[in-house]
C-alpha cells in the first residue's frame, strides 16, 4: 500500500471508532434525584448515573436543571453540564443523542457523573460536575393519570 491510501485508510478507521456510540449499563435500574447530585457531588464522583432534569443545550452550555426555572434565573450552581461526544457540524456521535429535539424539555440522561473539581473537568466552572460522555438521552414522559 502506498502512503496516501494507509493515511485515508486510518482517517476512515479513526472516523468508524468515532462514530460508535458509549455504551450504556442497561441494568442501572435506580435514577439518582439530580438534587443528590448538586448536593453531595463526591459521592457521585465516578459512577454511572441517571437522573432526570430539564436539557438546556446551548454553545458552551449544555446542562441538566432541576427545573425550568433554574434556568432562566441563571442559577448554573445547582446544575450539572452534560458532555454530549459530538462529531462535525453539531451532529451528535450516536444519532440517539438527539440534542435539538430535547432542548428545553424534562429529559432522562444516563452516563459516568464527575463533581468538579479545580476545573478538572470538560465544562465551564459554573456547574457542579458533568455526566459524560452522554450514553441515553430520552424525553421524559409525565405519568397519565
Amino acid at each position: 500500500m502506498t502512503f496516501i491510501a494507509l493515511f485515508i485508510a486510518g482517517i476512515l478507521g479513526a472516523a468508524d471508532e468515532a462514530s460508535s456510540a458509549v455504551p450504556c449499563d442497561d441494568s442501572l435500574e435506580n435514577r439518582v434525584p439530580l438534587i443528590q447530585l448538586v448536593a453531595n457531588p463526591e459521592k457521585w464522583d465516578g459512577k454511572e448515573v441517571r437522573v432526570v432534569g430539564y436539557a438546556r443545550f446551548e454553545y458552551e452550555g449544555d446542562a441538566l436543571y432541576l427545573a425550568e426555572n433554574e434556568y432562566l434565573l441563571g442559577l448554573s450552581e445547582s446544575s450539572i453540564g452534560i458532555y454530549v461526544p459530538y462529531v462535525e457540524y453539531g451532529k451528535p456521535v450516536d444519532a440517539s443523542l438527539d440534542t435539538k429535539a430535547n432542548d428545553r424539555q424534562l429529559v432522562e440522561v444516563q452516563g459516568v457523573f464527575r463533581a468538579h473539581k479545580d476545573g478538572a473537568i470538560r465544562t465551564v466552572g459554573a456547574f457542579t460536575g458533568q455526566i459524560g460522555p452522554v450514553c441515553r438521552l430520552e424525553r421524559w414522559e409525565f405519568r397519565a393519570e
